[in-house]
């Protein structure tokens, strides 16, 4: 069954850093790459705790 994405999704909220790029002189400090690489991270740990990081060092 299709339901419409919620009003928070990105694909509706369409995030976009130029405004603060051109407004605020801001920049990213971190590549797009390391930023995912973090964030699968963050919840593999949130979700997994440390099992994933034991089950890697036993590989």
């Amino acid at each position: 069954r299709h339901r419409p994405l919620p009003v928070d999704d990105p694909r509706q909220r369409k995030p976009d850093i130029s405004f603060a790029k051109a407004n605020l002189g801001w920049e990213p400090k971190i590549s797009l790459s390391q930023g995912l690489a973090r964030t699968v991270e963050y919840f593999d740990t949130l979700l997994y705790g440390n099992r994933i990081a034991r089950g890697a060092a036993a590989s």
